[in-house]
């Protein structure tokens, strides 16, 4: 299967680098959908049930830089309508 023993090791090596890159980013999924989660149960005590809020993004991201988003409060469930292109 593989030509010498410097063949496996080099796969081996690439290998193993793609599971603790796997692993780190699967730790980032996880941390984001902890802190979503404790943003959107902060919000939810502050907006009122059926109200929107209207949030146009202004951080670092240049491809969501001035892009619009509607978030609402669904009985208590915090939800993202849609997004709009960049801000007029």
């Amino acid at each position: 299967m593989f030509e010498d023993i410097r063949a496996f090791l080099a796969f081996h090596s690439v290998r193993q680098g793609y599971y603790v890159g796997l692993r780190q980013e699967e730790a980032a999924r996880f941390k984001a959908e902890e802190a979503y989660r404790q943003a959107a149960d902060s919000l939810s005590s502050v907006l009122p049930s059926g109200s929107r809020l209207f949030y146009t993004y202004e951080g670092n991201s240049v491809t969501l830089r001035g892009v619009t988003f509607v978030i609402e409060n669904q009985g208590g469930k915090i939800v993202i309508l849609n997004s709009s292109g960049p801000a007029p």
